[in-house]
């Protein structure tokens, strides 16, 4: 299973059904889709002419340019989008149209289109199952940050029909029968794996044909609030947490970097990578490109052999480009962690996670806050990892007066941060984490070692110490061990075996949780991830605690 390449050959299908040169309609969310999936390189090579907000041309005049063009429609089956399609049927802007719906469309949709096609100019109307953001080969997203609607309890909001939807065409676009299982301590998992089984149910057409299996895991964000918490010193994790990646974009001091593994594969391992084995790899691939670009300079120009010469020096210059992308990627991560204490300050979040020794810990984490290298929203996150995993201590509320007072001296907090503390413990506590032991305490060691500036002097077992609850759910799945009372089956079949397994998380996943699906894959036991949005530790607050404040 492959999302970005199951998603570009999707796309490429599509393409293909007009042939020559073409128009390409779509929404702002298929926009996305379709930005991360095919490069524009990739759409010329597929006649691709003109590419265009669905909403932009319905409102426009007639073009007499355009009137030769035939026409694909790629957008989400929405009412505002049929009625869209509807107009543009009415006073055409091109020659043929062929409608693709991004999901499930309504009858209803489908016999207001038929009646708006007048001229007969539609080829086709059809669902492709491309209603989700394919990010790399592990990992998908759907975009959708803030979900306090669904846990609200509003099953009939927009927001809440969008997160099965997805969920549900990812299902579809990996052509496996899915057994859909979840997290028994979460209502929002309930309430997304009973709407997904309606909606296989309702389809089982479309699943009749799949010859594999897939477990479908339902998970809580909450469930393991501290992944997203973690500075973890991994490619993609460093990236997000530093710069953010939005929608595989990195913008680092106004210069955007995409990173697209399908079309520069030997960057596929790049992204699970510590920080540390990462430096080597880049730097002896500049060098191989830099030697192999001056021996095809030295070469005769052979003018039987010109066109050989000229593709090679440009594969040899697209490889220049990417691997100077990663570089300068890298070479900022690594500026950003040496202006500051980030190294000691995720050392001690490792010690917080990990070890039972709340008297130290406090003591250092004061330290820490103290320290005028330590950024206030570092601060916050130490304090907020303490604050769970020593909740249930007799002597609690002594350490976290004493946390939040110096917090409050740190700086001024303008946005109810200091009310994260309590809250976090309220929603995403011990209590109501349910079945899982989220901290496996131990003894042994109370300090992690101070001034360290560089992740290239440390070994990476310091900074995962702490095993994200992914790691050992999926351990447990693998070995049969998993709960069918904590994460019972939606669905009414179950499988024989597992041998694939998709994860999705309400309320957000993680690049780390990605990491351990890839860590964790292996023939037979191959591993998906995905989720509501990917979060960075400032987007899990923004959307998991703040709206609760």
């Amino acid at each position: 299973m492959n999302v970005q390449t199951s998603a570009y050959l999707y796309l490429s299908k599509i393409l293909e059904t007009q042939p020559g040169v073409k128009a390409l309609l779509l929404d702002q969310e298929t926009f996305n889709f379709i930005s991360v999936a095919m490069t524009k390189t990739e759409l010329l090579e597929k006649e691709v002419v003109l590419f265009e907000n669905l909403t932009s041309r319905v409102h426009k005049p007639e073009d007499p340019s355009c009137t030769s063009l035939n026409c694909i429609i790629f957008v989400r089956p929405t009412s505002d989008n049929v009625e869209l399609i509807s107009r543009e049927l009415d006073h055409p802007h091109f020659q043929r149209y062929s409608i693709f719906f991004s999901n499930t469309s309504a009858e209803a949709h489908i016999r207001q289109l038929a009646a708006h096609d007048s001229q007969s100019l539609v080829d086709i109307v059809r669902e492709v199952y491309l209603d989700f953001y394919p990010l790399n080969a592990k990992l998908f997203s759907l975009n959708v940050p803030d979900i306090s609607i669904l846990r609200a309890g509003n099953s009939f909001n927009e927001i809440a029909g969008r997160i099965p939807e997805g969920l549900f065409a990812f299902l579809c676009s990996q052509r496996v029968k899915p057994h859909i299982r979840f997290d028994s301590s979460s209502s929002a998992c309930q309430s997304v794996a009973r709407s997904v089984t309606s909606l296989i149910d309702d389809s089982r057409d479309l699943f009749a044909t799949a010859q594999e299996s897939a477990t479908v895991l339902i998970l809580d964000r909450r469930s393991d609030p501290i992944a997203p918490l973690l500075h973890l010193w991994y490619y993609s994790a460093a990236l997000h947490d530093l710069f953010g990646i939005d929608k595989n974009v990195v913008t680092v001091d106004g210069q955007q970097y995409v990173l697209n593994e399908r079309t520069d594969p030997e960057s596929a391992p790049y992204y699970t990578m510590y920080l540390g084995d990462l430096a080597p790899k880049l730097e002896t691939r500049v060098k191989r490109i830099q030697d192999t670009l001056r021996e095809i300079q030295r070469q005769s120009d052979d003018l039987n052999d010109m066109h050989g010469k000229m593709s090679a020096v440009s594969k040899g210059q697209t490889e220049k480009v990417y691997a100077g992308n990663h570089l300068d990627l890298f070479n900022a991560v690594h500026s950003k962690i040496s202006q500051g204490n980030l190294m000691e300050v995720s050392g001690l979040e490792q010690i917080v996670a990990v070890y039972d020794y709340p008297d130290d810990q406090c003591q250092q984490i004061i330290e820490m806050i103290n320290n005028p290298s330590t950024q206030p929203l570092d601060a916050l996150r130490l304090v907020l990892i303490f604050a769970l995993h020593h909740e249930k201590k007799s002597n609690i509320t002594t350490y976290m007066t004493k946390l939040l007072e110096s917090l409050e001296a740190k700086t001024v907090w303008h946005n109810n941060e200091m009310k994260y503390v309590d809250m976090i413990t309220q929603i995403m506590g011990d209590r109501q984490r349910g079945h899982e032991d989220l901290f496996q305490n131990r003894t042994g060691l109370t300090k992690f070692t101070q001034g360290i500036k560089s992740f290239v002097t440390v070994e990476k077992s310091q900074y995962e110490m702490y095993k994200c609850l992914l790691y050992r759910i999926l351990q447990k799945l693998k070995e049969g061990r998993l709960s069918d009372q904590h994460y019972p089956f939606a669905t009414k079949s179950q499988p024989t075996k597992t041998s694939k397994v998709i994860v999705f998380y309400i309320g957000g996943a993680t690049y780390e949780e990605m990491r351990v699906a890839t860590e964790l894959s292996q023939p037979g036991f191959d591993i998906m991830v995905g989720g509501t949005t990917v979060h960075s530790a400032e987007s899990f607050l923004k959307y998991e605690l703040a709206p609760y404040c």
